[in-house]
């Protein structure tokens, strides 16, 4: 039995330019043989390489749907008998650990998991409203921002940089007792609030400044007053505007997809987290067919 590394590319330049874009990564730093499954008569240019298995596809096929022919027919277009690795074409080695993969095979298959949950990848998979209601809330949010704080949209490199900082500061502070402990510091100070460095705000104007330079770089926004402005609600628990059934507009995350799964194929997918296959790597050999 041979360990292989498979590619599948079919159709556009831009893919093929992917893949040999790829290969030398994978020819640098794998001993084990690549090969590369294709329908060459789709190709707007060739696929040069050593070891290519040329598969015609189905005539009525688009360039996209003779790929994931390819790609979920793969078992029949290759030899018995050996072990392979399949890989999306913009998957890139960068060390010789890589063969190191095949001894991750689990029978009958095995798949890389995906970099998010089901709920965060619903929107994108399903033909849903989800996508266009974060989008349109965003762009709603945003406008409101930058009305109370021009300064959102420049492009000044000391603004940047202690928009930057303040930010950051802000954010870490991530315990009760840590934002209590700011919230008495801001109310009992005087004129100006000092919170981090010489970043200082100015409670007169209601503008944070540079305490060296003087130079302005952020108004004072109210998050929950801005979200209320565009007809969302703020969740002051948790701190994050809500869509009207409760989700955050800081997180794009719909249960369309677990909902149809379900009325598809009768099967529940009870963890809220569960993170689902990504079909960008997977290990299969004659046990998986």
């Amino acid at each position: 039995m041979k360990n292989i590394f498979i590619f599948v590319v079919c159709g556009a330049r831009e893919h093929i330019d992917t893949l040999h874009f790829s290969l030398p990564y994978l020819q640098k730093f794998s001993s084990n043989e690549i090969w590369v499954l294709t329908d060459s008569s789709r190709n707007e240019v060739p696929v040069i390489h050593d070891h290519i298995i040329d598969i015609k596809t189905p005539a009525n096929f688009d360039n996209h749907q003779a790929s994931i022919y390819l790609k979920t027919g793969i078992y029949q277009f290759v030899p018995k008998g050996n072990k392979y690795c399949y890989l999306d074409t913009d998957i890139i080695a960068f060390s010789n650990e890589v063969d190191l993969i095949f001894n991750e095979y689990i029978s009958p298959i095995t798949f890389a998991p995906d970099h998010c949950t089901m709920e965060q990848f619903s929107s994108y998979a399903v033909n849903c409203d989800c996508m266009n209601q974060y989008n349109i809330y965003r762009t709603k949010l945003d406008e409101e921002l930058g009305r109370i704080d021009p300064l959102r949209w420049s492009t000044d490199e000391e603004v940047l940089r202690n928009r930057r900082v303040l930010i950051a500061h802000y954010d870490s502070q991530n315990t009760f007792l840590k934002k209590l402990k700011t919230g008495l510091r801001f109310v009992f100070s005087k004129t100006n609030f000092n919170l981090v460095g010489d970043l200082i705000y100015d409670k007169k104007n209601k503008v944070w400044r540079d305490k060296n330079t003087g130079k302005e770089f952020m108004h004072r926004l109210s998050l929950s007053k801005s979200t209320r402005k565009i007809g969302l609600k703020w969740n002051y628990k948790k701190n994050y505007p809500m869509l009207n059934d409760g989700r955050s507009l800081w997180r794009n995350t719909c249960y369309h997809l677990k909902e149809l799964i379900f009325e598809k194929f009768q099967v529940a997918v009870k963890n809220p987290n569960f993170q689902h296959w990504n079909g960008g790597v997977f290990l299969f050999d004659d046990n998986s067919h």
